[in-house]
């Protein structure tokens, strides 16, 4: 993983139980160091201001696959400010799933099954058991929660309980539990980006509920809801200003997307020409890239034109702001995307056998239009370099393969066999 804005990596090592932080220097050198870590670590996450990573073990990613004296309850922390490198194991809770930090770096918030286990990174921390808040009153009766969210400023997480008809805020400073009632389980919990306001979509009930943070953890007046009408949502995202939220479901076939304005307290539905099976926002929030689900089943002509639609591959560009929708058919699944920072382009990936199909397309964010440019072999990551205006796609090849596309132009540069390592793709 890359840290923000610095010529910094950290690499885990596979196998080895240690991490090496490769850092470029002024005389174009490389300062390489290497610290053990906790065995088995296999996931890092990088604080926003890049002094401090965090390296877990994640079950889902070694796809059940433990190493020789596999750790479930050890982090490392990884110090990265230059001179003062370093590397601390730290005993947190039960099966951490994810890390989160404070917008400032200050803390890292490790989310595992007995709830959150909070490092204060104020100070180069030492080894020690981290303070863990629980999550659950009675571990012996509740399951794990789920959907942990955070409140930007570190003071609150909210968290879904299974069949609890609401759910559950916890203040990380007390420890405190606080059950807030919905009337219905909520299959989706999110936090505004500026803390203000939780959203909670109960599907089953058809209707979302916007929670004011904190006046409606305690007072069940300050709740408002809005009927999502004759269509399911379970999903939401919302957008970076705060003002809406996208609400969608992939559990039921439904050619729309519902728009939340979180200011009214009102949804609208809009029409699209595929059921979704995600929705992913630009950086700037104005515009979503739409990705559809496939009908079994090969289109053809003859077909009437909404079962055509459904068979093909597809997704579409969407206009928060006017629910304006642009569909755009292709040959295979969407692959892996990337915004340019601002969000006025995207890129996407695509890869077909049949047809053969290798192929980055360039999506421009206020106009809508598309332009595919052709690679040589399957594409599997992508990224945009801001300061060369210039997109990178890995691909597939047994040397190692790079393709970088000119922002404007759109030209090529392919690189074919450029390193020792040619098996890295990302």
């Amino acid at each position: 993983v890359t840290v923000p804005g610095q010529d910094v990596a950290v690499v885990l090592n596979r196998g080895a139980d240690t991490a090496t932080v490769l850092a470029s220097q002024p005389d174009d050198s490389d300062k390489i160091l290497t610290f053990p870590t906790a065995p088995g670590v296999n996931t890092l996450a990088i604080a926003p201001d890049g002094r401090y990573a965090v390296a877990f073990f994640d079950l889902l990613a070694a796809g059940g696959v433990l190493v020789p004296k596999q750790t479930f309850q050890e982090v490392t922390v990884l110090h990265l400010e230059a001179g003062q490198e370093s590397a601390v194991n730290l005993s947190v809770g039960f099966r951490p799933s994810e890390v989160r930090f404070r917008p400032d770096g200050s803390k890292a918030f490790v989310v595992t099954d007995q709830g959150i286990s909070t490092i204060d990174l104020s100070a180069p921390p030492r080894p020690a058991i981290v303070p863990t808040v629980p999550l659950v009153r009675d571990p012996l009766v509740e399951d794990p929660p789920t959907n942990v969210r955070f409140t930007p400023d570190g003071k609150w997480a909210l968290c879904l309980v299974a069949g609890a008809p609401g759910f559950r805020a916890v203040d990380l400073d007390s420890g405190a539990l606080t059950d807030v009632g919905l009337g219905g389980a909520p299959s989706d919990v999110e936090i505004t980006p500026d803390g203000a306001l939780a959203v909670a979509v109960l599907r089953d009930d058809k209707r979302v509920a916007f929670a004011p943070i904190p006046g409606a953890l305690s007072d069940p007046a300050k709740l408002a809801f809005a009927s999502t009408g004759d269509y399911v949502a379970g999903q939401a995202v919302i957008t970076d200003d705060s003002t809406r939220a996208l609400l969608f479901t992939n559990a039921v076939s439904q050619k729309v997307m519902l728009v939340a304005d979180l200011a009214g307290r009102a949804v609208r539905a809009l029409p699209l020409q595929k059921s979704v099976r995600a929705a992913v926002l630009s950086p700037d929030g104005k515009t979503a890239i739409v990705i559809h689900n496939k009908a079994p089943g090969t289109p053809s002509p003859s077909d009437p034109l909404d079962v055509y639609l459904d068979r093909l591959h597809g997704y579409s560009l969407f206009d928060v702001a006017s629910g304006f929708a642009k569909l755009q058919p292709s040959e295979s699944d969407p692959g892996p995307l990337a915004f340019a920072p601002g969000g006025g382009t995207a890129y996407v990936l695509l890869e077909a056998t049949s047809p053969v199909v290798h192929a980055v397309e360039a999506l421009d964010l206020r106009t809508f239009l598309v332009t595919r440019v052709g690679l040589g072999s399957p594409p599997v990551a992508v990224g945009v370099v801001p300061t060369t205006s210039q997109v990178y796609v890995a691909q597939s090849h047994p040397l190692g393969r790079m393709t970088f596309v000119d922002q404007t132009t759109f030209r090529t540069r392919t690189l074919t066999g450029f390193a020792l390592n040619g098996g890295i793709i990302e």
